[in-house]
């Protein structure tokens, strides 16, 4: 029995995962409020209960009831609908602004893994952003760049970019080392084709973990 259980395969890590996330209640009841965030975000004007932009003077300031589930605002506009709707419009930012902000990250820190002579301007710049509280960077961007939710997803994504470029720059380093990239080199491959296909694919996946990669 043992001899079996010794050459039986692994597990494939992806049940592996799966099965650990299912034993953590704490990952299952994030997993469960984030599922229905998302489908009421996707579902608001289906089950809306109201015009979330209907303005009701009579109706300032109810109580939650059998009309109004969560009640009203101070104009009168029911806060369920208000929260269904608003949910799509900040879901929306909030990925946009982490895909950019680490797109933007991972491409600056790869760049100054892969070019020495790049290295020191976008570490200088990555360390004058990070001395910046990330909360107030992203206030001052939104205050100079006016009102609007493009602004607001630019200010957000700048202030993420930072610590993703570092995080990457440390990885691409990692890498640089390894013998592919030298093979890479040798059979005459570009430098675009040695950042997309080795550095690129193998520290792309420790940017978006934030921590830093084997190279392998």
């Amino acid at each position: 029995m043992s001899a079996l259980s010794a050459t039986a395969p692994a597990p494939p890590a992806r049940a592996s995962l799966w099965r650990r996330l299912l034993r953590d209640k704490a990952a299952v009841a994030a997993g469960a409020t984030l599922a229905v965030i998302l489908l009421g975000a996707a579902l608001a004007p289906w089950i809306a209960p109201h015009d979330p932009y209907l303005t009701n003077p009579r109706g300032m300031l109810q109580p939650p009831g059998d009309a109004y589930w969560l009640g009203t605002d101070g104009q009168g506009r029911d806060i369920l609908s208000r929260l269904l709707y608003g949910a799509r419009l900040t879901l929306a930012m909030g990925v946009a602004s982490i895909v950019l902000g680490g797109g933007l990250g991972a491409l600056f820190g790869v760049l100054a893994g892969f070019y020495p002579r790049w290295d020191g301007p976008i570490g200088r710049a990555t360390d004058m952003l990070l001395s910046f509280p990330a909360i107030l960077l992203g206030l001052a961007l939104a205050a100079a760049m006016g009102a609007g939710t493009g602004a607001v997803v630019i200010a957000l994504a700048i202030s993420s970019t930072p610590e993703v470029a570092r995080i990457a720059r440390a990885a691409a380093v990692v890498v640089m080392r390894q013998d592919y990239m030298e093979g890479g080199r040798a059979i005459g491959l570009g430098d675009g084709a040695l950042i997309w296909r080795y550095l690129m694919r193998n520290c792309l996946s420790s940017a978006a973990d934030r921590r830093p990669c084997d190279g392998s």
